[in-house]
């Protein structure tokens, strides 16, 4: 099995091919001897993969709970015929045993199955006989997401705090002021009518009210519903990187812990970093030079926009932002006049485009969308599409809000070509004149165990 590695690009870290508890010499990469590998053979899906051991000995030594795995598969594709390729798996290890794993990029729509066989793999007693133990890891798979349950999505409304749907039962969870929770069945268009509305108690009484009822429960752990009938079990979450950890690093970490690293403490967790956004903007202002601006009189973010982006510019959100171009910690927005920010979601985009000129909301970054697009699909789309850029500071002549593109949380987009075929018309971006400079699957830390699409225009 053959994988790519990543020369030096930042991420989670890579299990390097030379993990071995000696590092004698050998064949790797490194001129080490190579990482132990099996191959895992299953109902629907044979795995090659370094074996379970190799991988939690990693998880110990490197004090990484998450990390991404080369993972060959085999697998019949639509036509009956097997399949056989190499790809990355990324998986989290929480300390009552319980892993997650997430495919990535595996073609064919694989990406569930050969996640959930090394999932199995690794949470298994005999993990060589995991897979046989399973049997369709496609059918178990379903059924584990099915136990995660959905989350539930803050909105806007005097006695409706939050709503959520579930795609795969049709089942709209409501969650009231007063902390109850009630299943619908309606249709995800219905769903989303309430979801975007101005008052979605007014358009629930209107749409909904009177439908099928489902019973449906709420865990108190993780915050999402579930089929009240069925079983839940709370997602592992994936750990924010901060900062992003260059895979060099990742293949010394096998040696470093051997001799510095064996009986020492964990280390705390690093805290989430924050910025005071209109604070921030208000002292850019006072070194503003020119009275006048590109896109309105100097100051004019301050208002319109810093306190809705100011939730979103933290470092799980913008981790990049918080280091200097010398690997020096830093403020987001310090020294730079950008404040960034990520996962800008439907009610912030709606304040916006109510807030923005005319001229405001045509200005694009590159060849990508206008800026008032991008905000009306995050609008119209709660808790499918959220928005990502950046605000150039009062201090400078070009003062704006520049939207650099959108993450889209779609399970029907299921691979890159299917993001450049409906993508456009399906959340209206057909104002851009190019497409998007990078297009990758990624999972955010703020919605952990959520696969997205980033669509970035520079």
């Amino acid at each position: 099995m053959t994988a790519e590695y990543r020369a030096s690009g930042e991420g989670f870290p890579q299990m390097p091919d030379d993990n071995t508890p000696g590092m004698t010499l050998g064949n790797s990469l490194d001129g080490n001897r190579r990482t132990h590998r099996v191959k895992y053979r299953g109902e629907d899906v044979t795995l090659r993969m370094p074996s379970a051991a190799a991988m939690k000995r990693f998880a110990a030594q490197s004090e990484e709970s998450t990390f991404d795995v080369p993972v060959g598969a085999e697998y019949p594709d639509t036509s009956g015929v097997n399949t056989l390729v190499a790809g990355w798996v990324r998986v989290t290890g929480s300390p009552n045993g319980n892993w997650t794993a997430i495919g990535m990029g595996f073609p064919g729509g694989a990406d569930g199955a050969v996640a959930e066989g090394v999932a199995s793999i690794l949470e298994a007693r005999r993990p060589s006989h995991a897979l046989r133990d399973a049997g369709s890891l496609i059918a178990k798979h379903r059924d584990r997401q099915a136990a995660q349950g959905v989350p539930l999505r803050a909105v806007s409304s005097a006695w409706i705090s939050a709503l959520g749907y579930d795609d795969a039962t049709g089942v709209m969870a409501t969650q009231t002021a007063a902390g109850g929770v009630y299943g619908h069945l309606v249709s995800k268009a219905t769903f989303g009518e309430v979801a975007s509305a101005k008052s979605p108690g007014s358009m629930f009484n209107k749409l909904v009210k009177g439908s099928g009822r489902v019973e449906v429960g709420n865990c108190p752990s993780c915050g999402r519903f579930f089929a009240a009938s069925g079983s839940h079990s709370c997602p592992t979450p994936s750990a924010p990187k901060f900062p992003a950890v260059r895979n060099v690093a990742a293949q010394g970490y096998a040696t470093a812990a051997l001799s510095q690293r064996a009986n020492a403490p964990a280390p705390p967790a690093r805290p989430v970093r924050t910025i005071h956004a209109r604070a921030l903007m208000a002292s850019m202002l006072e070194r503003r030079a020119g009275k006048t601006g590109m896109f309105g009189a100097p100051g004019w973010t301050i208002p319109a926009v810093a306190d809705q982006i100011a939730p979103f510019t933290s470092s799980e959100h913008t981790p990049a932002a918080y280091v200097s171009s010398t690997g020096y910690p830093k403020g987001n927005g310090d020294g730079d006049s950008v404040i960034r920010f990520a996962g800008l979601p439907a009610v912030q985009a709606r304040t916006l485009l109510g807030r923005l000129t005319r001229g405001q909301l045509a200005d694009r970054v590159g060849g990508g969308p206008s800026t008032g697009s991008l905000l009306q699909a995050a609008a119209a789309n709660p808790g499918t599409v959220e928005v990502h850029g950046f605000a150039v500071g009062p201090d400078r002549n070009d003062e704006r809000l520049a939207l650099e593109g959108i993450f889209i949380y779609d399970e029907q987009l299921t691979d890159e070509a299917a993001v450049k075929r409906d993508a456009w018309s399906k959340y209206g971006l057909g104002d851009a004149a190019y497409p998007p400079d990078q297009i990758t699957q990624v999972v955010n830390p703020w919605r952990p165990g959520e696969k997205a699409w980033r669509l970035w225009w520079d």
